[in-house]
């Protein structure tokens, strides 16, 4: 099977470290602006996959598997080119899909046609699957209290709405509270300090930042259970249930996923339709930015 992954940065090549977990053959192609890292490349050896480095931008070729793993700035001219001058069958996004609201209106008839065969990179939904926290027939509200380490609310906050429509539904409507707006990690764009809220018929979250954490916290309660996720620094993820820790899991990074998604879903065609998350995760993301841009039009989620 032949992939390309685009933009070789830390998440492009979580991505590729995925598929050496696989046993399946792979032809990998990579492809970034800058210059390729060749010496993180010796270390990715192995028998089932050939990696090829690409000079330019692909052309007239062939592809099981498209990753992008660009910023969300270059993200919608990376992705318009790709699909016009090459032809791909799966499709694998990173959040935040885009950052401008234009992007969303001149590539959603584009991507829609094969939105059954694209997943965005979330991870909210996957964490509460992992740690087996589900609700059926909701007879009480689902409340979310949501605490995020400073610096990371907006980028982690598309994980975190995933995670809340997961045990609710789909349809949401969204509100932002912004006390200080300030240059994120990465240059061009933004985070703030502040609070999202999020409702539906069957529950309500705040997701807000918090300068005295050293990891995020997510508390969840569903009438009489109360639970709580601490995604830790040591890459594990803890469920606590009525204050008792219940299950530990491995952070569900895209080193450890990308290829399992691509393998057990995406390639499983119409009985695995369901797990493409794209047409909700679009719609979510747009609704996000159209909310912080009623406030500042400048506002760039990476």
């Amino acid at each position: 099977m032949k992939v390309i992954i685009l933009g070789l940065g830390s998440i492009g090549k979580a991505h590729l470290k995925s598929f050496f977990l696989t046993k399946l053959k792979y032809e990998i192609f990579l492809y970034d602006k800058k210059k390729i890292n060749l010496q993180f490349l010796k270390n990715c050896k192995k028998k089932n996959i050939k990696l090829k480095i690409l000079k330019k931008f692909p052309y007239d070729m062939k592809f099981d598997l498209c990753i992008v793993s660009t910023n969300s700035l270059e993200r919608y001219l990376v992705i318009k080119k790709m699909i016009k001058q090459n032809k791909i069958k799966h499709l694998i996004i990173e959040k935040f899909i885009f950052t401008k609201e234009d992007h969303f209106r001149n590539i959603k008839k584009v991507l829609s046609n094969n939105s059954s065969n694209i997943f965005i990179n979330v991870w909210g939904s996957i964490i509460l699957n992992l740690l087996n926290v589900k609700t059926t027939n909701l007879k009480s509200k689902v409340f979310f209290k949501v605490d995020v380490k400073e610096g990371g609310l907006l980028t982690n906050l598309i994980h975190y709405l995933d995670m809340f429509c997961y045990l609710t539904e789909k349809k949401v409507d969204l509100d932002v509270f912004i006390n200080k707006k300030f240059n994120s990690k990465r240059k061009k764009y933004t985070e703030i300090q502040g609070e999202f809220f999020c409702r539906n018929k069957y529950g309500e979250m705040i997701v807000k930042s918090n300068k005295k954490i050293l990891c995020d916290e997510v508390n969840i309660l569903i009438g009489s259970k109360k639970y709580q996720i601490d995604i830790a620094k040591n890459k594990n993820c803890y469920l606590y249930k009525n204050s008792k820790l219940i299950k530990v899991i491995k952070f569900p990074y895209a080193s450890l996923q990308t290829s399992k998604i691509f393998e057990n879903y995406l390639l499983k065609g119409k009985k695995e339709k369901i797990y493409s998350n794209f047409k909700f995760i679009f719609k979510l993301s747009k609704k996000v930015i159209e909310t912080l841009h009623n406030i500042d039009d400048k506002i760039y989620i990476t």
